[in-house]
């Protein structure tokens, strides 16, 4: 689950700091995608979840309310476009 961190960065505002923060963080969420992708379907939407929830929880700490809000939205979108299934 590959997004362009420039781009992303733009969408939200981001500063320099934030901005290595939530690429640092999303290569940890990229590599849990994967491994999950790779899991078999009873333990892939547990996978999913874990993955997405602490991807969550630690952009709550690096972003702003709004950023966070616009990023929470985005991340849906972004899952649900892609047939990820929560």
């Amino acid at each position: 689950m590959s997004v362009n961190i420039r781009k992303l960065g733009e969408a939200l505002g981001l500063t320099t700091d934030q901005m290595e923060a939530v690429e640092n963080i999303h290569h940890t969420f990229c590599g849990e995608m994967m491994i999950a992708a790779q899991a078999n379907n009873e333990d892939r939407k547990n996978m999913v979840n874990t993955a997405v929830n602490k991807d969550l929880r630690y952009m709550r700490y690096v972003l702003t309310k709004e950023q966070f809000h616009k990023y929470n939205l985005l991340l849906q979108t972004t899952l649900f476009n892609r047939g990820i299934e929560r």
